[in-house]
């Protein structure tokens, strides 16, 4: 009644039937079951889909256990039939063939509700789970063995495709059920029914797997997996690990299976993993399984691996590495990949296990998978090899001696996943760490342009973001591979990326452009492409890193800025972005904040306008005095510096800086900091004494005298060139006569010298003085004035220093207008500078064997003295030329400090007026080209 039987089909039974014979009766009843599905699996299609599912309301009970496994084997062979047993209404009578059928009828439409949902099509899934299956299969759970078996397998399949029938089945109550079906004493057969025709196959998980970045598998279903996690319990781990050790060989790829997921995101299970012997159990079937128990073996111990070193060791001693190595040349890519993901984890964090790797063969066959697999393998062999560059020379000059350099590169400038181009650019990074030869190398592979395509092309943030980190390093340590990288057009797509959704992509970035940043052409590309607006827009923003990568990048930028890049900063306040970075609780962004507000208020100074450039009020002192509270030597350098730049201002800020009570503070830097740090609190100290007797005072109460002593006494050349200011100005005034008559003798006795170090006629257009300190000072009476003769025996002294403040007070008593008068035409005036210039002319001797001095600033002061020396007069200059100066003043402009530089380059300029002579001897001293490098990297006084 159901339809016509093909002629060979028939012919097909009628054989079959004649095996009746010598059969058993369970054996026959059993072959009676068979032999029906047969029959009704063999209908035409017109004739099977339309009427089989007429034939399940029938009171017939061989007739709906019949019409069951026919359905079950039709829809096992391909979706189409699937669709169509769902549209003609067969799941409502499954379903309720679960509920009220006999034990068999139950196990035939289980079958069936299984193969429907074979290849997860989400439509048929969600019309069997609104029917009710999931609960009726769940209550099977609880029936005979063939029953439950059935049941199993169905709510097997039905939890294999999603987060959703994870849910349905969790929800009605499945998981209890299946973990006492572990605990039976019978293993399982591996056959889900038996009743079938042959068409049911072995079920395996279905599950889609991704690996993250590590190799890490997963099963894309964040926070799930960890409330089932919870309702499994500790129990489940004991007998699935019972199944690895005793069950059949689809049994323990099972159990693999099941603890893979388990280990997924509990470490509570992770332990009870170890505890329980897994481990020994993977490593075994990594050796005998199956390909497909291999990598399920080897996804299991990749997840244990993700979680700490113990577990990794332990994977290693149990001797797993050789065998994932040789799994990298054999079997299946999915078998491969999972070997590379496990590796990948293993060798993280770890130079004996990353020994291991290589020991045991693993870098050609990890090279090459680079080539020969797939995509997913290739990310995880680029992220073994990016574990085993991270922190080893000899192991990252053994990656690219096995050729991995051309084929990273190679990935880069594939069309294949944007993941495997972020795993290529991040193994690059590490390969170039740490050695310029291997930069060099990775430059001659010819990186760049492939890395700067990543940046250029739609890659994801990921990817773009270690394209720049791997530029980035590159850059580090060479200015050629810094204008090779700067010369593939990256500047602008920089730019752009600080813009980035990715905050990672924009903090590195923004690290690239300061390691990049070298000169004004490369500031003007970067301030084109609106750099400064997305800075100020990073600057505002509520992560931690890309607001100290954007004031660290602020900062670097500024150093470059020149007088035509001020209108800019007209239009972006940088100024309160940057304050509200020092309140900030990050020590990094404290310290960028005050780094960049620093260096805003230098550019600002050399500007006719700084306060359109900085529109500051008072309210950003209490925020630096904040940070010198700080415990991080660097955060202190910054604020100080940016407080010795807020008094250089006016009295009132200086005032401020006092009532925030920085002045304590800064006294405390003088003998806790770094020398730099020190250097910079005692110019705002100086700078604090300027003009205010109120100031000065508190200065001496909070014990500034004997640091700053110290630091005369014992200090870099430096130091004591900043204190000697500093106790010049605390001993010219009133509030010197509260210093104790010890400190004030030898400040007195050095009076006239501490306080000429500082004349009002070194400040320069910058506003910072000549000897460096930057602050605004005016000539003080010394105490206590000496004659010549007793300034040019302290010029013959065997000390430097002494030398150095002769000098320094010699020139004291000089003018540039008293120049003048003696030097040019005029002959009115000038007895005094004339007595000097004669002075110095007969001790010119000594000031040329100055300028070898150790000490920076008597160099610095010698070179002036020849400047003034040789002022409009040749024949000054030719005794100078001739007593051996030159070749002292060429040499100061190479190994010189800045200051030395500046005052050797005027001093040369002098010497070579109006005469080839003397320019010839410059010449051939070798000055040209270390003037030209002035004109390229010297300050602005300088070029």
């Amino acid at each position: 009644s159901l339809g016509v039987i093909d002629e060979p089909d028939l012919l097909l039974v009628e054989e079959e039937e004649q095996r009746r014979v010598g059969m058993t009766k369970i054996e026959r009843k059993r072959f009676e079951k068979v032999l029906c599905a047969i029959r009704l699996s063999s209908l035409k299609q017109n004739a099977s889909l339309s009427t089989a599912p007429t034939c399940l309301p029938d009171k017939s009970v061989n007739g709906q256990l019949a019409a069951a496994l026919a359905i079950g084997n039709i829809v096992h062979i391909s979706g189409e039939y699937r669709n169509a047993a769902v549209d003609a209404g067969a799941v409502p009578h499954l379903v309720k063939l679960l509920r009220t059928g006999c034990e068999e009828e139950k196990q035939a439409a289980a079958f069936a509700i299984r193969n429907i949902v074979l290849d997860g099509d989400p439509h048929r899934i969600s019309v069997i789970l609104e029917s009710g299956a999931a609960h009726e299969l769940v209550v099977l759970l609880k029936s005979t063995k063939r029953t439950r078996n059935a049941a199993a397998a169905a709510l097997h399949s039905l939890s294999c495709r999603g987060l959703e029938q994870v849910k349905a089945v969790v929800g009605a109550g499945a998981l209890p059920h299946l973990i006492h079906l572990l605990a039976e004493d019978a293993p399982a057969d591996g056959t889900d029914v038996d009743m079938t025709s042959g068409r049911n196959q072995p079920q395996t998980s279905h599950e889609s797997d991704t690996r993250n970045g590590n190799g890490i598998v997963d099963d894309g279903e964040n926070g799930w997996r960890g409330q089932l996690n919870i309702e499994v319990g500790p129990g489940a781990v004991p007998l699935l690990v019972q199944l690895l050790s005793g069950g059949d060989a689809r049994a323990k790829e099972a159990a693999a299976v099941a603890l893979r997921n388990l280990l997924s995101d509990s470490e509570e299970h992770v332990e009870a993993v170890l505890e329980a012997g897994a481990v020994s159990l993977l490593v075994q079937l990594l050796r005998t399984g199956t390909d497909s128990a291999k990598s399920r073996c080897a996804e299991c111990l990749c997840n244990l691996a993700d979680y700490n070193n113990r577990y990794r060791d332990a994977i290693v001693e149990a001797g797993a590495v050789p065998l994932l190595v040789l799994m990298l040349s054999s079997g299946s890519d999915m078998v491969k990949m999972s070997a590379a993901a496990c590796l990948c984890n293993l060798s993280w964090d770890s130079r004996e296990r990353a020994d291991a790797l290589v020991q045991a063969g693993g870098m050609p066959p990890l090279v090459l998978l680079l080539t020969s697999g797939s995509e997913e393998s290739i990310m995880a062999s680029a992220g073994t090899l990016c574990n085993l560059a991270y922190d080893s020379d000899d192991l990252r000059d053994q990656v690219i001696v096995a050729g991995a350099l051309p084929l990273l590169v190679i990935l880069l400038n594939s069309d294949g996943a944007e993941a495997v181009k972020e795993e290529a650019a991040r193994c690059l990074r590490n390969l170039a760490h740490g050695s310029e030869r291997r930069r060099d190398a990775v430059m001659a592979a010819e990186a760049v342009p492939a890395l700067v395509k990543v940046l250029h092309s739609g890659a994801r943030a990921l990817a773009k973001e270690e394209s720049v980190k791997a530029l980035w390093t590159l850059a580090y340590g060479s200015a050629a591979r810094r204008g090779a990288i700067v010369d593939a057009a990256v500047l602008p797509q920089l730019v752009r990326l600080l813009s980035s959704d990715g905050p990672g992509a924009s903090v590195a970035a923004a690290g690239a452009l300061r390691a990049l940043l070298h000169n004004e052409s490369e500031v003007d590309a970067v301030i084109q492409e609106s750099c400064l607006t997305r800075l100020h827009g990073l600057l505002g923003t509520k992560n931690d890193a890309m607001k100290e990568a954007a004031g660290r990048l602020l900062e670097r930028v500024l150093c470059l800025c020149v007088s035509r890049h001020a209108p800019r900063f007209t239009e972006v306040n940088f100024a309160q972005r940057l304050v509200s970075l020092l309140g900030s609780t990050c020590e990094g962004v404290r310290q960028a904040g005050s780094g960049a507000l620093a260096q805003l208020l230098s550019y600002s100074r050399t500007q006719p306008d700084p306060a359109a450039v900085v529109n500051l009020t008072c309210d950003a002192v209490p925020m630096l005095v904040r940070v010198l509270r700080s415990k991080h030597s660097a955060a202190k350098e910054a604020a100080v510096g940016a407080l010795h730049h807020l008094a250089c201002g006016d009295d009132t800020r200086r005032d401020s800086i006092v009532a925030a009570g920085a002045v304590p503070l800064l006294v405390k830097m003088l003998t806790a900091c770094s020398d730099l740090a020190k250097e910079e609190a005692i110019k705002v100290l100086m700078a604090l004494t300027w003009e205010s007797d109120i100031r000065q005072k508190a200065i001496i109460d909070a014990g500034a005298v004997p640091p700053l002593m110290k630091v005369l006494h014992m200090g870099t050349n430096g130091l004591k060139h900043a204190a000697a200011g500093a106790l010049g100005m605390l001993s010219s005034e009133g509030p010197g006569q509260a210093l104790e008559s010890s400190t004030t003798a030898e400040v007195c006795r050095l009076g006239p010298s501490l306080v000429t170090a500082f004349p009002p006629s070194d400040v320069g257009q910058n506003g910072q003085s000549g000897s460096g300190v930057g602050c605004p000072v005016a000539e003080v009476k010394p105490s206590i004035t000496q004659p010549i003769s007793a300034l040019v025996q302290q010029m013959h002294s065997a000390d430097d220093a002494t030398r150095m403040l002769g000098l320094r007070e010699l020139l004291k008593l000089m003018s540039e207008s008293d120049l003048g008068k003696v030097n040019g035409a005029s002959t009115d005036g000038g007895n005094t500078a004339a007595e000097v210039l004669s002075v110095l002319l007969e001790n010119r001797e000594v000031i040329v064997h100055m300028l070898h001095s150790i000490c920076d600033v008597a160099k610095e002061t010698a070179a002036q003295a020849i400047r003034i020396l040789a002022h409009n007069r040749n024949d000054h200059r030719d005794l100078i030329v001739h007593s051996g100066a030159v070749p002292a003043l060429v040499t100061l402009l190479e190994f010189g400090s800045d200051l030395a530089k500046e005052a050797a380059t005027s001093a040369l300029w002098t010497l070579a007026y109006d005469s080839g002579e003397r320019t010839n001897t410059i010449v051939n001293a070798g000055a040209l080209p270390l003037v030209i490098k002035l004109l390229q990297t010297g300050g602005d006084q300088a070029k």
